[in-house]
């Protein structure tokens, strides 16, 4: 069904619109429809005369760059220095904004990422970002990006300098590689897209994701987890908070074929080594719709957990094929079985959520798979009190994201760029 876009345009919507939604729910149509409806049109071209940014010393910038050139950021930040960006638009074919050992602040801001044009390259990270000293995200629509990475912290706690990254609006986290001609290549076997990524970023007291929401479409986005935390960790008296995002798709570039895709939702504690300061992190409170491999999962680590929250997949793309690389709700497993992970691999949970999870098999037939387990049960990691939801459907996964408008609503949160 073909919606009107104009008639969505607000961000905040008002409870008319919240029952306008549900109206639509009812006579059929799909999460993806809904959600589009709400998506402003990406822009992408760079206009005439708009130029890449390097910035050298602190301030507050404002304003609009871009760079054609998938070499080239549209900011490039050399300075530790303070620095705002904010009330913007970015856009850019690499990444659009890099910063090495910076202090710095997005807010209220508008990002493109735009076809790299270079064969076998995809469009650049919303942020690129190494050895930071703090960041701070919040109320940004960005588009058509590879997201945000984060490679190491190395500020001061005492200075209350962390990681906020809260109310922004993604739309279609693309590792898609460019065949050079404004199209994309099939081929991602060596692409590893993220939502946001944390990257050896250890101890980090009062670190925080809160009420952001990504909405990945089949054939257009391509992402491994959306959020992601690699070899990362809060401390044990200020675990990482992940609450309140709204978390849509997870495909590979052909869903209905790529039986090897493995991206998903939240996965906590990946590493490619057994690391005592992975962990400390808390996921409560978020929605996660149609991720493929996995909804949330623990794969490392110690004191993770993970409650309250929804899980909902019917196995099905908009368009009702299956989704052949469809797995499972939740797990909690020790993804490297050793000696020595086993002994920090400990204190995880999974608790108290709710989850309607489907696989489709070949033959038209459905399995519910809510969760695997495998690890609960031993070094004080407990599993308890989860819902299974049985089947799920299209129009139940619609229904997810008609609560999550309820919620923000009712919480008086804003997300996106506020005009």
């Amino acid at each position: 069904m073909k919606l009107n876009k104009t008639a969505f345009r607000r961000k905040t919507l008002s409870r008319k619109t919240v029952h306008i939604v549900t109206y639509l729910i009812a006579i059929g149509c799909t999460l993806t429809t809904l959600a589009t409806a709400f998506n402003s049109s990406d822009e992408e071209i760079i206009p005439s005369g708009i130029r890449p940014l390097v910035i050298t010393k602190g301030g507050v910038y404002s304003g609009s760059w871009g760079s054609s050139d998938a070499n080239i950021p549209a900011i490039d930040i050399q300075t530790d220095q303070p620095v705002v960006i904010e009330n913007s638009t970015m856009r850019g074919r690499g990444n659009i904004i890099s910063a090495l050992r910076g202090r710095l602040v997005i807010r209220n801001s508008v990002i493109y990422g735009i076809n790299s044009n270079v064969s076998g390259r995809p469009q650049g990270n919303f942020l690129n970002l190494n050895e930071m000293y703090s960041l701070d995200v919040r109320n940004n629509t960005i588009n058509g990006t590879l997201g945000i990475y984060m490679r190491a912290y190395v500020g001061s706690p005492s200075k209350g300098e962390t990681i906020k990254i809260s109310q922004n609006k993604f739309r279609n986290i693309d590792g898609r590689p460019s065949n050079g001609k404004g199209g994309y290549q099939l081929d991602y076997s060596n692409q590893h897209p993220h939502m946001i990524q944390l990257n050896d970023v250890h101890s980090v007291p009062n670190v925080e994701i809160s009420w952001n929401e990504v909405i990945n479409e089949p054939g257009k986005s391509l992402v491994e987890e959306n959020i992601n935390l690699y070899e990362s960790g809060g401390t044990l008296s200020s675990p990482i908070l992940i609450h309140d995002n709204y978390i849509q798709g997870a495909y590979g570039p052909q869903p209905a074929n790529d039986i090897n895709y493995a991206g998903g939702g939240i996965v906590l504690g990946d590493s490619g080594r057994d690391n005592p300061t992975t962990g400390f992190v808390n996921v409560y409170n978020n929605t996660v719709v149609s991720t493929t491999n996995q909804g949330i999962a623990i794969a490392g680590g110690s004191h993770n957990h993970v409650f309250r929250n929804r899980i909902v997949s019917s196995g099905l793309l908009p368009d009702n094929r299956r989704i052949i690389a469809q797995n499972v709700g939740m797990y909690l497993w020790d993804i490297h079985n050793s000696p020595t992970s086993r002994a920090t691999f400990n204190n995880n949970s999974m608790e108290d959520n709710y989850v309607a999870w489907n696989r489709v098999n070949s033959n038209g037939t459905v399995s519910n798979n809510p969760w695997w387990f495998p690890s609960c049960g031993t070094n004080n990691i407990t599993c308890s009190g989860n819902i299974s939801g049985g089947r799920a459907t299209l129009q139940s996964e619609a229904r997810e994201y008609v609560l999550w408008l309820e919620k923000l609503n009712s919480n008086g949160v804003k997300i996106g760029q506020i005009k």
